[in-house]
């Protein structure tokens, strides 16, 4: 009887105990769980340099949105504008020819100058017609050109007219003719970069 007792009493014991591991289990799993949910939910929050670079980084975000949405409603320059070429000098160079023979012209004087401060320089066409120059560069402008030749005509051929060689005799004598009788008007030439502008010139000979 005495051993019954004993052995009820044990086995209570060993239950009990059994029952507080498991109590203690499923206390642990659960806060597991609930760390991992935590830890998946909501990230670290940054400080000290941390969250320094990463407020720049949203600041210099929202700059260039900025400067893109505001650079996007800019209208495009009229006609004869053009923004402050960042070139200290503008190389410009070609070659003058008669408008008849299509002969290059040696001995032309061509005359660059700046009507707002009338600052003028002045180049010479070598034994192949060939000129050169380099001035300072002008902010939203370019230089005026003149071009003067014993036997020719002050006025010349627009230097943006294309496909003068091919134009037949004919044609080139009628507009050595106009410009005969027309008043000189000098064409503007202006570079945009550092690279050299080439410009070709037709002279009319005077008849």
């Amino acid at each position: 009887m005495l051993l019954l007792l004993f052995l009820a009493g044990l086995g209570f014991t060993v239950w009990g105990i059994a029952a507080s591991l498991w109590d203690a289990a499923q206390d642990n799993s659960s806060g597991n769980d609930t760390l991992v949910a935590e830890t998946g939910d909501r990230a670290p929050i940054p400080t000290g340099p941390e969250w320094a670079k990463i407020v720049a980084a949203q600041k210099a975000a929202e700059a260039e949105d900025a400067r893109l949405e505001q650079g996007s409603n800019f209208n495009s320059p009229e006609a004869g504008e053009t923004e402050a070429n960042p070139v200290s000098m503008w190389k410009m160079r070609g070659t003058v020819y008669d408008l008849l023979s299509l002969e290059p012209l040696p001995g032309c004087a061509l005359y660059f100058v700046d009507d707002v401060s009338k600052s003028q320089a002045q180049a010479v066409t070598d034994s192949r017609g060939r000129y050169q120059v380099i001035r300072p560069s002008l902010e939203k402008r370019g230089y005026a050109v003149a071009i003067a030749k014993p036997g020719y005509a002050a006025a010349y051929l627009n230097p943006g007219t294309e496909g003068v060689a091919e134009m037949s005799l004919a044609h080139r004598r009628e507009l050595a003719q106009e410009l005969s009788r027309a008043r000189a008007e000098p064409s503007v030439v202006q570079p945009y970069d550092g690279t050299a502008l080439e410009t070709d010139f037709y002279l009319a000979p005077k008849r």
